[in-house]
Order: C-alpha cells, then sequence, then structure tokens
C-alpha cells in the first residue's frame, strides 16, 4: 500500500483516537484546585527567651501542588507575622525585606534585614526567636 493510499487510514485511526476520550460529554470537568487565604501554609509559636507565653505566631507561605492554582495574598516563601492576638503585625518577604502593617492597614517598609531581626522587631523581642511548629 502507498503512502497516499494508507494516508484515509492514518487519519481514520487518528479520529477514532479522539473519539474514544474516556470522559463522557454529559460530565463536567473537573473543577481546578485553587489556595486560598492561609492554605499551604506552617504556623509556629514564636518566643524570645525560651520560656513563657507565645509573643506572637509566625505563618510561613510553602509551596503548593503542582497543579494547584496559587491566589494566596502573600507569595510562596512569605513569613506573615502574627500577635499573641493572632492579628496581622506586618511580614518577612522572600527576599528579606520586612513590613509592618499600620494603624490603617498599610505596609511600612522595615528595610532589608535577617528575618529574626525582622520577628523580633514587630513582635518587640529581643535576641533570636525561638520557633516551635503548631500547625
Amino acid at each position: 500500500m502507498s503512502r497516499l493510499a494508507a494516508l484515509p487510514l492514518v487519519l481514520l485511526v487518528a479520529l477514532a483516537a479522539c473519539a474514544a476520550d474516556p470522559q463522557r460529554a454529559d460530565e463536567a470537568p473537573p473543577a481546578p484546585v485553587v489556595a486560598e487565604g492561609l492554605d499551604f501554609t506552617r504556623t509556629s509559636e514564636v518566643r524570645f527567651g525560651g520560656t513563657g507565653e507565645p509573643s506572637g505566631y509566625l505563618v510561613e507561605f510553602l509551596r503548593v501542588p503542582t497543579g494547584v492554582i496559587d491566589q494566596r495574598v502573600y507569595r510562596e516563601g512569605t513569613a506573615l507575622v502574627q500577635d499573641a492576638r493572632l492579628a496581622d503585625v506586618g511580614f518577612v518577604s522572600p527576599a528579606g525585606v520586612g513590613y509592618r502593617f499600620d494603624a490603617e492597614g498599610h505596609t511600612v517598609d522595615l528595610g532589608f534585614g535577617s528575618r529574626n531581626a525582622h520577628i523580633a522587631t514587630l513582635l518587640g523581642g529581643s535576641g533570636k526567636p525561638t520557633l516551635t511548629v503548631v500547625k
């Protein structure tokens, strides 16, 4: 059989393969998985001096799994800092820039520095913070 004569047969097989989709026409495709809010985060208690009540909390934004649409406010690698009442007081970007939230909720740039130094500044602590994962 020549190549030209085989062309209709190849097209017929290709068409049949496309029509044999396992998903039936009356079924809706699965909804995409979306990461929002505090999805895919790790929360740690923050203490200074090692003992006593937590001074606050650190919420780290982790990588979302492949195929998940990331619509979180903070990008992967950001560390959100919360006070002991779980109110957001600021955050540290993945690049090491700290931000404090003012009374109106706007961000105030604290400049570049270490994550630990920014945590201490935002929570009013001194020294290196001790983190204990709680979630």
